[in-house]
């Protein structure tokens, strides 16, 4: 049997053998790394654990440790506070600090984050008025009861926010602005 080395021939044999050779490269690279073509992780959730809503008195803080422990997926999600309806708050080393003296409902929504998603939860916390309650045997300076089974109970309860203070007024330092003052009172 002869072969001839047509112009046709040569180019078979040679794409050929290219074939081969980039079958054999494909097949030793996807063995060694396989982990390119499998889904070796998992999206980011939330544990069913996870204390989504607490109460706490106004002025009173409330602590939530060891946040990122609620969160699971792989590779590990890292936990951020995106969303806040309050600027009293401190999330900083997986550490949840909240304190305010106004009464309401704060809403504060916590992200998982890893390459393969994003999972969210909200953290609901209900902050009660300060009760003070006062048992006293006087109604007033100087009033007592003559009676000392009788007991004058009172309760107070905040309730909105305290006043400003009262801004100055803009002639406080008229004096100082007239030209013949600004020699007697150096500022």
């Amino acid at each position: 049997m002869t072969t001839t080395f047509t112009k046709a021939n040569i180019i078979k044999r040679a794409a050929l053998i290219l074939l081969a050779l980039v079958l054999t490269c494909a097949t030793a690279w996807a063995e060694d790394n396989s982990s390119y073509f499998t889904d070796n992780g998992t999206a980011p959730s939330w544990d069913s654990s996870f204390p989504t809503s607490a109460t706490v008195a106004a002025g009173e803080y409330y602590e939530f440790e060891n946040v990122s422990t609620y969160a699971s997926g792989s590779p590990s999600p890292t936990i951020a506070l995106t969303s806040a309806d309050s600027e009293d708050y401190l999330f900083d080393n997986d550490t949840f600090l909240f304190n305010t003296i106004f009464p309401g409902t704060y809403d504060f929504t916590f992200t998982a984050t890893n390459n393969l998603g994003t999972a969210d939860i909200t953290l609901t916390v209900t902050v009660t008025a300060t009760t003070l309650t006062s048992n006293e045997t006087s109604l007033a300076a100087g009033v007592y009861l003559v009676n000392s089974d009788i007991t004058y109970n009172s309760t107070i309860t905040p309730h909105g926010r305290r006043d400003p203070l009262p801004r100055r007024r803009q002639d406080d330092d008229r004096q100082y602005k007239q030209p013949w003052n600004r020699r007697r009172y150096k500022q």
